[in-house]
């Protein structure tokens, strides 16, 4: 399993931090660096973090589109 996906996710981490330790434009600099390397490490993230990632969305998804029995 490739671990290249680190890199780029580092990259945003760090950004982030950048983030909120910066003035206006270098907070918006950081900001809009660090969604581009966190989608580019979603890309290069294995085939099975990926299914892992997607069955906990969607099981959060469904979760809160059930409807709540306590309700009326």
């Amino acid at each position: 399993m490739s671990l290249g996906f680190l890199i780029p996710l580092a990259i945003a981490l760090g950004s982030a931090y950048i983030f909120e330790k910066s003035a206006e434009e270098m907070a918006l600099l950081a900001a809009s660096i660090g969604i581009v390397s966190l989608l580019l490490s979603l890309i290069l993230l294995p085939w099975q973090m990926q299914l892992m990632l997607l069955m906990f969305v969607l099981t959060k998804a469904n979760m809160l589109s059930l409807p709540f029995k306590g309700r009326f």
